[in-house]
């Protein structure tokens, strides 16, 4: 079965929550998911699109479904409770090797550049 675009941006999140930006390199990502470089340019003119489209993904894995997730709950000590289990929970499963590294953060905790997201959970 041809790799997904999905594929190739969920490698990329694990390389990043490995080694960083710099650990997104095509060829041993390639190896990585048993692909060639070909099945790569087929989704993405280049690697800097490929982690434009993984950090997007963790922001919306990480961030945004998150909230939504605890919107509903109105007690303040229960939407922290569950919030921790989110995050408690997504670190499990990036150790490992579970399918949702988006919610690891990096060392600065945003993209390089971005401003910090106000947003609140609590």
């Amino acid at each position: 079965m041809p790799l997904s675009k999905d594929d190739w941006v969920r490698a990329a999140l694990f390389a990043i929550a490995d080694g960083g930006a710099a650990a997104v390199a095509v060829e041993p990502l390639a190896a990585r998911l048993g692909a060639t470089k070909g099945s790569f340019y087929w989704h993405f003119p280049n690697r800097e699109q490929l982690i434009v489209e993984a950090l997007e993904l963790w922001e919306r894995e990480g961030t945004d479904d998150v909230i939504a997730e605890l919107a509903p709950v109105s007690d303040p000590v229960e939407r922290l409770r569950r919030l921790l289990e989110i995050a408690i929970g997504s670190e499990r499963r990036c150790r490992s090797g579970g399918r949702r590294p988006a919610r690891r953060r990096q060392r600065s905790g945003r993209r390089p550049g971005a401003e910090p997201d106000r947003r609140q959970t609590t």
